[in-house]
C-alpha cells in the first residue's frame, strides 16, 4: 500500500516476546485506524474497531484487552464528538466504550497492580491527570495545575505515576 498517503504512529508491544505484536495508530489524512503488525510474520492488519470510531493511541491491560482514544467519525471519516476511552478485546473483537463526555481523554494506561486507568482530559482547556476507577467505573482528577500534563504512566508496583508537564514551556 502507498505510505504516502498515511502516517503509522504511537506504536506500543503487545503480548510475549514468542508471541509479539505492535500495535499502532495508522492515519490516512481523515481518521485513524488501530493496526497490529505480527513481529513473527510481518503481517499487518486492521483491528475490528467500529467504523465508525477514529481510534489512536492504544494501551495494554493486563487481560491483554486494548484501550484507547476514539472519536466517532461521519460516513466521510470527519470527527463528530470528542475522543473519549474506549477498550477492545481482541479475543471477542467487543469494543466497549469506558468514558462519555464532552471533553477529549487521551493516553490511557493500566495500572499494573488495581487495573485503575489513568489518562489525560481537558475539561477546563487544559489537559490534567486522571484516574479511572476500574471497580467503580468512575473518573477522579489526580493532579490538575495551570499547565497541560501528558503522557502518564505507572511504575510496575504501582506506587509512582509518571508524567510530562508543560509547565516550563
Amino acid at each position: 500500500d502507498d505510505s504516502s498517503s498515511h502516517s503509522d504512529r504511537h506504536a506500543i508491544p503487545i503480548g510475549e516476546s514468542d508471541e509479539l505484536r505492535v500495535v499502532f495508530g495508522r492515519n490516512n489524512k481523515r481518521y485513524e485506524r488501530l493496526m497490529q503488525l505480527d513481529m513473527a510474520t510481518g503481517n499487518i492488519e486492521t483491528l475490528s474497531i467500529p467504523p465508525h470510531l477514529s481510534a489512536s493511541i492504544a494501551a495494554e491491560d493486563e487481560e491483554g484487552r486494548i484501550l484507547f482514544a476514539g472519536s466517532r467519525v461521519d460516513q466521510q471519516g470527519n470527527p463528530t464528538s470528542a475522543p473519549d476511552l474506549f477498550r477492545f478485546d481482541p479475543e471477542t473483537e467487543d469494543t466497549e466504550q469506558l468514558t462519555n463526555t464532552e471533553w477529549e481523554e487521551w493516553r490511557p494506561v493500566v495500572d499494573p497492580v488495581t487495573n485503575d486507568i489513568y489518562f489525560i482530559a481537558n475539561p477546563n482547556g487544559q489537559f490534567d491527570i486522571f484516574r479511572l476507577d476500574s471497580r467503580a467505573q468512575q473518573s477522579s482528577i489526580v493532579f490538575k495545575s495551570q499547565s497541560d500534563e501528558w503522557d502518564p504512566d505507572i511504575s510496575p508496583d504501582g506506587k509512582w505515576l509518571v508524567f510530562a508537564s508543560k509547565k516550563s514551556g
